[in-house]
């Protein structure tokens, strides 16, 4: 025969088991998988790998990873650069779903490291700031171009459509538009070898010159000035995958 104090500690004792066996259950293999998707990811931003997590029939998280690089010539002030223009961002999205459905509104953030290099291709005459000079073949004359369009932390804002819904295994797609809030693009521009200055006629060493320094701040407050719609990057990305 149990007393009541024994009896109270095996009540006890199950209640806490149960509590336990729950829990355990809830964080096991097989419950966990259900609600995890891995999905390839192409979009504006590269291409990518997404891990989404559903939380429960509104909400859900996702983590992000995307690259790209390719080459990207542009023209500025009649100079024109051979570039690259390199993608990378890694970033975590928090989606809310408000009807329980497929249309789902997104906000969340990225570690932006897009970025446009690049080095002017042609000899010729060329406007820096507000002189021209000639560049001359046999003085190894160029412009060197780096462009952050992006650093640091940068907010993200959007909406889409996607299957990823709790407790529901196989094929998941999605579909995103959105706008990475990447600030205003940085120039930094440098000029190496010898030309000709148009305006004094005398030959100038590009890299020492001050007068050429002078010029190459006001070109990067021009190519700065160009690319200001750059502050705000359109976001639209396809994605499928599946989920466990």
């Amino acid at each position: 025969m149990f007393n009541k104090s024994q009896k109270i500690k095996k009540s006890s004792y199950s209640i806490s088991a149960t509590i336990a066996s729950l829990v355990m259950a809830s964080f096991s293999p097989s419950a966990l998988a259900s609600n995890v998707g891995a999905s390839a990811k192409i979009s504006t931003l590269g291409a990518g790998l997404e891990i989404d997590y559903v939380l429960s029939n509104q909400f859900s998280i996702r983590g992000q990873v995307n690259s790209w690089s390719m080459d990207q010539d542009f023209e500025e002030s009649g100079i024109e650069y051979t570039s690259e223009l390199d993608l990378s961002t890694t970033g975590g999205l928090l989606d809310w779903r408000p009807f329980s459905g497929l249309f789902r509104m997104t906000a969340g953030g990225f570690s932006n490291n897009n970025k446009l290099t690049g080095f002017s291709k042609n000899l010729g005459t060329y406007e820096i700031g507000d002189r021209t000079y000639e560049f001359g073949g046999g003085n190894n004359a160029r412009v060197d171009a780096a462009i952050e369009l992006g650093d640091g932390f940068t907010p993200y804002l959007g909406f889409g459509w996607g299957n990823n819904t709790i407790d529901t295994s196989g094929l998941i797609y999605s579909f995103d538009i959105g706008v990475l809030f990447q600030g205003d693009p940085s120039v930094d521009l440098n000029a190496t070898g010898s030309a000709t200055d148009q305006q004094t006629g005398f030959g100038v060493d590009l890299a020492t010159d001050p007068t050429v320094q002078s010029e190459l701040r006001k070109e990067e407050r021009n190519l700065e000035s160009d690319l200001n719609d750059f502050d705000l990057y359109p976001v639209i990305s396809f994605g499928l995958g599946y989920r466990f």
